[in-house]
């Protein structure tokens, strides 16, 4: 697509793998590491920078005209996605002067874990099983939809904190993600808010205030949501049932999950598992 290229990789490598990248352009660079480790070495301004991601995360950066070489752990199996979209395609998505500049509102580099929104879609890169014609509009269709993701991660975190003259700085942006991740990986039983701003470093009302800023929501806002979209993905691997999934993603009374699930996703808990189920057996 103008401005857009996706790279999937799907193997286990022999040996340790080094691309030399070459000169990159003026562009916005992703990375999504299903399984894996990778690490990209570069020089940006003069200056020598090292990126590495592990299994569940990802890598935002933005070093036009930096060189570099990108290398992959030997004997793991890799499951990578790359997206790079062009500076002025950026500019047009989100409807700034085409001589705006992008290196005070872009991440230098950023490296986060994938949250459950962003690995599902990711994950369907892998699952596909469509070839030809449809494989194309389906994996134009997801970047299209990845982008839509990522961009409002960028104006979310980068460009509206910046324009606001947000009071965060990097370490408190830093904590506030690391915050939500807790929660994300304790949604049985999550902190208090005293106890959560005590695991970051920060008092309870600079953490509200970071989440709002931030992600533009409050903290428990934000684990309703990654709960329900981790409760999606369950459904979708077909390992457990409704009232499992309702469990794992801490609700005890599985009448108020339903409610939840319907409420989110516009569609009841079975409903949802079944049309999913569907769906993987048209693939087959």
């Amino acid at each position: 697509m103008p401005g857009i290229t996706l790279n999937i990789m799907d193997f286990k490598p022999d040996e340790e793998i080094s691309i030399d990248t070459g000169l990159r352009g003026d562009s916005l660079e992703f990375a999504f590491v299903l399984s894996g480790e990778a690490e990209y070495r570069a020089n940006a301004a003069g200056k020598p920078c090292k990126l590495g991601a592990g299994p569940d995360t990802g890598i935002a950066f933005y070093m036009p005209g930096s060189q570099g070489i990108f290398s992959i752990c030997k004997k793991q199996p890799v499951q990578m996605l790359g997206l790079s979209l062009e500076a002025q395609c950026l500019r047009n998505l989100m409807g700034l002067e085409k001589a705006a500049p992008l290196h005070k509102a872009l991440p230098t580099n950023q490296n986060n874990r994938l949250n459950p929104t962003l690995r599902m879609l990711v994950s369907q890169f892998f699952s596909c099983r469509k070839s030809g014609v449809s494989l194309e509009l389906y994996l134009q269709g997801k970047a299209l939809q990845l982008l839509s993701e990522v961009i409002d991660e960028i104006g979310r975190e980068g460009l509206q904190s910046r324009s606001r003259a947000c009071p965060l700085n990097t370490g408190d942006i830093e904590r506030i993600r690391r915050a939500r991740h807790l929660l994300c990986a304790h949604m049985t039983a999550p902190p208090s808010l005293p106890d959560l701003a005590a695991k970051v470093g920060m008092n309870v009302n600079k953490l509200k205030a970071g989440f709002q800023r931030l992600y533009d929501m409050a903290p428990y806002r934000c684990l309703h949501e990654d709960r329900m979209h981790k409760a999606g993905q369950l459904l979708e691997a077909g390992d457990m049932n409704v009232s499992e999934v309702a469990w794992a993603v801490g609700y005890t009374n599985v009448g108020h999950f339903g409610a939840a699930f319907s409420k989110f996703f516009g569609v009841k808990p079975k409903s949802y598992q079944m049309d999913a189920h569907r769906k993987l057996d048209l693939r087959v």
